[in-house]
Formats: C-alpha cells, sequence, structure tokens
C-alpha cells in the first residue's frame, strides 16, 4: 500500500541521514548534492507533519551539519557537490542550488531557510533594471549548466526564480520585488 511505502521511504532517508557524519545522502556514487538532501530533509519534515510521526533528531542533525559543512562562510550559498563521506568540495558555491535548496529548508528549518536566503540576498545583483541572483560568489566564475540554467554576466535563471520562493516566505518583501 502507498502509505507503508512511502513510510518506509522516509524511514530509509532518516536511518541514512543519522548514519551520517556529513548530513549528506549520495546522490551519485561518492557524490552527494545538499541541494538535494534539503529535499529529502523537507519530505521527512512533511512526512512528519502528516503523519504526527517525530522526526526531530534527525532534522536537528541535518540541520547541524548544513550549518557546519555544506555552507560556503564567504557567500552564503551551499556547495554545489560534495563528497557524501568527507564532506570535500567537488564544486564550488552557487545560487541555484541555494535558492532550491532554501525553498526545501523552509519546510525543515527555518533558520536554515533563513541563513540560505540571506546568502542569496548577499548574491543579489541587477541585470537589465532587475534585480537577479548570481550563480557564483565574488571571485568565482563559470558558465552555465543544468542546474543553474543559462548565466548570462553572472547572472543565473535558475537562482532568480528559484530565489522568489523563500524571499517571499522569509518576508523579504524588497528583494522579492526586485526579481
Amino acid at each position: 500500500d502507498v502509505v507503508r511505502a512511502h513510510d518506509a521511504l522516509v524511514g530509509a532517508y532518516e536511518r541514512r541521514l543519522l548514519a551520517s557524519p556529513t548530513g549528506l545522502i549520495e546522490t551519485y556514487p561518492g557524490e552527494a548534492y545538499p541541494t538535494d538532501v534539503a529535499a529529502v530533509a523537507a519530505t521527512i519534515a512533511v512526512h512528519g507533519r502528516a503523519t504526527g510521526a517525530r522526526h526531530d533528531a534527525v532534522l536537528a542533525h541535518w540541520v547541524e551539519r548544513v550549518r557546519a559543512v555544506q555552507i560556503d562562510r564567504a557567500t552564503g550559498f551551499v556547495i554545489q557537490r560534495m563528497g557524501a563521506r568527507d564532506g570535500a568540495r567537488h564544486d564550488v558555491p552557487r545560487g541555484s542550488g541555494t535558492g532550491l535548496a532554501a525553498y526545501f529548508a523552509g519546510f525543515a528549518d527555518r533558520g536554515v531557510a533563513d541563513l540560505l536566503t540571506a546568502g542569496l540576498a548577499r548574491n543579489e545583483g541587477r541585470f537589465a533594471g532587475f534585480g537577479a541572483i548570481r550563480e557564483y560568489g565574488p571571485g568565482q566564475t563559470g558558465s552555465g549548466d543544468i542546474d543553474s540554467g543559462p548565466v548570462i554576466f553572472g547572472v543565473s535563471v535558475a537562482a532568480t526564480g528559484f530565489a522568489l520562493a523563500p524571499f517571499r516566505a522569509t518576508g523579504r518583501r524588497d528583494d522579492f520585488r526586485a526579481l
């Protein structure tokens, strides 16, 4: 039945997250995307709301590891790709992943959502007179890819679009309107 299958899936996510010293679950062998794991944390949190199940320990573990390992202090962005077991950076921090992670974090932990949304705001720029979110932090460059969409003059289509929901949800009215 669907309910039992969903409960089992959430239970497997919970066990894997709690067992992970980095707070990451593999997206690919040996590699994790913190944004994907933020979606897992949101799934666990929503499951708890829907069923009354308590997931406090796993969500607290995830929050602690996000704050300690997954956020780049200089930019406020999450690292795009990391080693699942050792937390080593496999990519630079990026706006597109941070925007989506901030949205998912809003379901799991308001403090993490606020922290990531503040990182997005720190990397807000202008494009054609509109507010926009840069894909890469100061001193970093790169091109667009499947995660970011086009990156034009450093501005990411995905990061900008993904930032709308967390800006709105966290009450950043001026940032929301600018985008």
